[in-house]
């Protein structure tokens, strides 16, 4: 054997061992993936914040209808999903929905905005807006959503997908909600048509509960298959994004 060759296969097992080694947070994340993944498929709530008027239609009634023929296909394979829908019209009812929701995942589907004059992103609903420091604030008098929870992770929602414009324009409202303690949120970076968010959402639903995708995968192989449609959301995780959480004694990053 030359002693290039040997040169090679030590270079290669180094090359092996550094690639065992994880970070801190690659760790959780792999540590916690198992676990969490049935709590994920358990329970979806469907939050519809926008009316009819305009399309004729809306998205949480079409997600509504999904889920009931993906809970058919999962009992195939004796499995279910408890799903539930909520109608909002203001601020108030939606904090109101979210600090009682105990579903696993959570889809909001109404109007967004990055507001410019405010430098802060928040929700329009039909009887006002819903700014993004509401949901999650470090404030004495304004603890984060499911605060409560804190050390009960098993009923604080995983996976948020944010069905509304520009959401994800800034990083101020999906930080508000992994400050709560949500691992995973799905939000459009820009304005999106109402088509393409219900395509989407119509097509990543079925990859993560009946095909049993992790929901990063099922998110970027929906984006390589429907590049134009989904070019504007952005797939955040707690575990692998340097996002800052809530510490009642302070604000420390994971």
């Amino acid at each position: 054997m030359s002693d290039r060759s040997v040169a090679a296969q030590k270079a290669w097992k180094i090359r092996l061992q550094k690639a065992r080694k994880m970070s801190k947070r690659a760790k959780k994340a792999w540590d916690t993936r198992l676990t969490n993944w049935e709590e994920l498929r358990r329970s979806v709530l469907l939050i519809e914040g926008m009316s009819e008027e305009k399309v004729g239609c809306s998205e949480g009634k079409m997600l509504k209808e999904l889920f009931r023929i993906i809970d058919i296909q999962m009992k195939d394979n004796n499995e279910t999903v408890a799903w539930n829908k909520e109608e909002v019209n203001s601020p108030e009812k939606l904090l109101s929905v979210l600090r009682k929701a105990n579903q696993s995942c959570i889809h909001i589907s109404c109007h967004g905005a990055y507001f410019k004059n405010y430098k802060k992103t928040g929700f329009k609903l039909p009887k006002g807006r819903l700014f993004s420091e509401e949901i999650c604030s470090t404030k004495n008098k304004a603890l984060p959503i499911w605060q409560e929870r804190i050390n009960k992770e098993s009923s604080i929602p995983q996976l948020v997908f944010l069905s509304a414009c520009e959401t994800a324009h800034e990083k101020d409202m999906v930080e508000r909600f992994m400050q709560a303690g949500v691992r995973y949120v799905i939000a459009p970076k820009n304005e999106t048509p109402f088509s393409d968010a219900a395509l989407f959402s119509s097509i990543f639903y079925p990859l993560v509960y009946v095909e049993q995708k992790n929901p990063y995968i099922a998110f970027k192989k929906v984006k390589r298959t429907f590049p134009k449609m989904t070019g504007n959301w952005r797939f955040f995780d707690l575990y692998k994004h340097d996002f800052k959480v809530y510490d009642p004694n302070g604000v420390g990053k994971l």
